[in-house]
């Protein structure tokens, strides 16, 4: 598989509609049309990465960015078909490098709490984990049902070489001058 994953910034449409048809492959996008129309309509001004194989598109993630250095997925998807082969780290990989490209210190996503959930959101769950995502902060359901969402939070901000040689001058001259 020759896998590339690609910005799409300007066709909101064909963005859209590349969404649409990853979306409906998965658990409850296709069965709730008026959710489904409200997550694509939301997507149309968010920065968007996907990943092709070939011309087939196999998941994508959308970016919105909250402030300078906040940036929050607000959906991650893979095909079914495509799940378990990389796509979504690949993915999430190039929502970082989109971050600390444009000064984001932080990436975050609204997640459904594993305890609390079925089985496909405690998979997703455990795929951010896995990806350094930790709990931030309960929130109350955005969707109208009772079961309340979670934040979790990833410090993305690179670490630059300078400041860890800040740091061991630091040390050294501390251990000079203890001498």
């Amino acid at each position: 598989m020759v896998a590339r994953i690609m910005s799409v910034l300007s066709d909101i449409a064909h963005k859209q509609e590349i969404c649409r048809e990853i979306l409906t492959t998965l658990p409850g996008y296709g069965q709730d049309h008026a959710a489904l129309d409200a997550r694509i309509t939301a997507i149309a001004p968010l920065d968007v990465f996907i990943e092709f194989d070939g011309d087939a598109a196999l998941g994508f993630i959308a970016l919105k960015a909250h402030s300078p250095i906040h940036i929050e997925i607000y959906l991650l998807a893979v095909r079914r078909a495509a799940q378990r082969q990389g796509i979504g780290s690949r993915l999430l990989a190039a929502a970082e490098a989109f971050g600390q490209d444009n000064g984001a210190d932080y990436l975050s996503v609204q997640a459904v709490p594993a305890h609390q959930t079925v089985r496909v959101f405690a998979k997703t769950d455990a795929f951010l984990r896995a990806r350094g995502f930790a709990d931030f902060m309960s929130i109350p359901n955005d969707t109208g049902g009772d079961r309340p969402g979670l934040q979790m939070l990833k410090h993305i901000k690179q670490r630059h070489f300078l400041s860890k040689l800040q740091k061991r001058c630091r040390m050294w001259c501390r251990r000079l001058w203890c001498l």
